[in-house]
């Protein structure tokens, strides 16, 4: 029987579909909404850094916290409550006439992202044995139906004017509340006792792994596999939280798209990847975390230097497709790694630590980005060119930090304490890398 017909991984598919639909459309267009909300404000590109950022330097503090509650009260509450915050965020984007109104949506998701993104790769993880990379592509593939519900939605109805960027907020919450309601119908349970934390007090207990956050980071951080794992992490959503944040105003200022193109070109985008989202996932099966991860890295930053000289739609389309595809790549090799390299018991608690990575990364890209951006408005005179140079720019950094990494990880493989070390680490991980 193919792994789609499972209850547990089919009912999780139409959950993650209501999920990304919600979370892609405020993904997608909060930028622009925010851009639109601080274009007379003066330090507008600090505003942007700020809010971009805000909602991964709230995931910092409570990911482990709140990844470790799984391992107590199961993966279903979590991953309903954090769809449910997707969608109030996007009832705030509809009501939204100041910045601040988008910056309290943008902590919002953060809340939603901590409690929802760990829990469904623990579920993934639970439920998959062996074939981690196969199941987490499977149900990948099925929750781009989600990614393409949104682009539809968006593109039919603002490039038939039916409603404005508003409208769209309000009838994707409507979409989304619905998604949640049916959610707790039908997402199964699946974490069994034998790997529950019993606690005498939920409440206490979540107090507690809130006081440890840092030293249980800092305790699988200092594991040679898992250190590694999220030092890779770092440059992976550094790479995918710059590009998810600032292609949409790349394509709508400095190209001169229509805000429904941007849909568009990501309903394409889907379309041409769902076939493969399981054959990605092989690719960790088969190869490791490693060289996937590198190589994927790499591809990216020379996408984005090569996006900055095209501005035909379906150049831009295809090398959007590309770009979107290695970073789905490295994120299920990173992933699987952290699953495969822990016990099932610590997996709660090591998506929680490794969610502080993409975190971090994510915040780091914002907050050091911001004033990146600053310097090139000035320099430039124009948000249109200066968007231009800042993707020329961080194409330079991820260039560079994959080059560094690479040769750390060569170092790190002539020195034979830590081969043995890893031993261990690999024991139950694929031994290609």
């Amino acid at each position: 029987m193919h792994p789609i017909f499972r209850r547990d991984v089919l009912s999780l598919i139409i959950v993650q579909i209501f999920g990304l639909l919600t979370l892609v459309l405020f993904g997608t267009y909060f930028g622009i909404l925010l851009t639109d909300l601080t274009e007379s404000i003066k330090f507008s590109a600090l505003i942007l850094g700020l809010v971009f950022a805000s909602r991964n330097i709230v995931q910092i503090f409570i990911r482990v916290p709140l990844s470790e509650l799984s391992q107590t009260i199961g993966r279903k509450p979590l991953i309903i409550a954090g769809t449910f915050c997707y969608t109030l965020s996007l009832g705030i984007l509809y009501l939204a006439t100041h910045w601040v109104h988008v910056f309290i949506a943008t902590i919002i998701v953060g809340f939603g992202m901590s409690m929802h993104w760990p829990a469904v790769f623990s579920y993934i993880g639970d439920i998959a044995g062996e074939e981690y990379g196969r199941i987490n592509g499977i149900i990948f593939q099925g929750q781009d139906v989600g990614i393409l519900g949104g682009a539809l939605l968006a593109s039919y109805l603002l490039n038939n004017n039916i409603v404005e960027l508003g409208g769209l907020f309000a009838v994707s919450f409507s979409i989304g509340l619905f998604g949640v309601v049916l959610s707790i119908l039908i997402l199964p349970e699946i974490l069994d006792d034998e790997n529950r934390i019993r606690v005498d007090s939920k409440l206490r207990a979540g107090w507690q792994s809130f006081v440890n956050t840092f030293s249980s980071l800092k305790t699988l951080s200092r594991r040679s596999t898992l250190g590694l794992i999220f030092l890779l992490e770092l440059l992976i959503t550094f790479t995918e939280f710059f590009f998810a944040s600032f292609f949409p105003l790349l394509m709508v200022f400095s190209f001169e798209f229509a805000d429904g193109d941007v849909a568009k070109l990501i309903l394409y985008s889907t379309l041409s990847t769902i076939l493969f989202k399981q054959y990605f996932g092989k690719i960790f099966d088969k190869f490791g975390f490693k060289s996937p991860i590198l190589i994927g890295l790499a591809l990216c930053g020379v996408i984005f230097y090569a996006m900055t000289y095209t501005t035909n739609f379906w150049m831009l389309m295809i090398l959007y497709t590309i770009a979107l595809s290695a970073i789905f790549i490295c994120y299920i090799a990173s992933t699987g790694a952290t699953s495969n390299t822990v016990v099932p018991g610590e997996r709660g608690l090591a998506m929680g630590v490794l969610g502080v990575y993409i975190s971090s990364g994510r915040a780091l890209s914002s907050v050091a980005l911001a004033p990146v951006l600053a310097v090139f408005d000035r320099t430039t005179g124009s948000r249109a060119d200066a968007l231009i140079e800042l993707f020329r720019f961080v194409s330079y950094l991820i260039l560079t930090g994959v080059l560094l990494t690479a040769l750390y990880i060569r170092r790190q493989s002539n020195n034979k304490a830590f081969k043995e070390h890893n031993l261990s680490d690999y024991a139950i991980l694929p031994q290609h890398d």
